[in-house]
């Protein structure tokens, strides 16, 4: 983080960036943001539906050992 010092010789925020500079990083905030959220919930989906598949699977198996041929 760049500071400067002010009048009195107070360390100060660094000057204001100019507006295309504050653009990019608005958008790059906005895009992290929609990851941290967006993960989470890709993640939970593809638990629960690997889950549904493991069962999916299974019954398909039980389903199939009673009906094949002998």
């Amino acid at each position: 983080m760049l500071v400067r010092q002010d009048d009195q010789s107070r360390l100060a925020p660094s000057k204001p960036t100019g507006r295309a500079e504050g653009d990019v990083e608005a958008s790059l905030f906005g895009a992290a943001a929609a990851l941290a959220v967006a993960a989470p919930a890709y993640g939970a989906a593809a638990l629960a539906r690997a889950r549904l598949d493991r069962r999916r699977m299974a019954r398909w198996d039980r389903e199939w050992d009673a009906a094949e041929p002998r």
